[in-house]
């Protein structure tokens, strides 16, 4: 199984209520690692670039994938369309960076699909 590395903060709240300031109500959690603080105001709110504890994860690579939008352009993208299901093939060798995306078959050649422009069937 392929695995890659990664380095992820793990998070603990701080505060035991929600604290406020003159934005909004934020929750402060500290990295257990690197004693990292940030406010939290949402879920979506991304927490700080800096690096921290780093582990191995394995990499899924799903089997069928449905298009959300692809932002590829030329003739080997012409059957990549908005909606359409796709066998995920296995990755050339030459592809170091295969947790960007996954390799489907295009038109005629191998294209690689990036994250953000797919959601996994299965």
């Amino acid at each position: 199984m392929e695995t890659i590395k990664v380095r992820e903060h793990e998070w603990r709240k701080v505060n035991r209520i929600t604290l406020s300031d003159n934005i909004s109500g934020y929750d402060l959690l500290q990295c257990i690692h690197c004693k990292a603080n940030v406010k939290h105001r949402t879920l979506s709110e991304p927490f700080t670039k800096r690096k921290c504890k780093e582990r191995e994860v394995p990499i899924v690579i799903p089997r069928v994938i449905k298009i959300i939008h692809c932002n590829g352009f030329g003739e080997a993208f012409s059957n990549i369309k908005d909606g359409t299901i796709h066998a995920v093939v296995e990755h050339p060798e030459a592809d170091k960076n295969n947790d960007k995306g996954v390799w489907v078959m295009g038109n005629g050649e191998l294209i690689k699909v990036l994250n953000d422009e797919f959601e996994i069937i299965k």
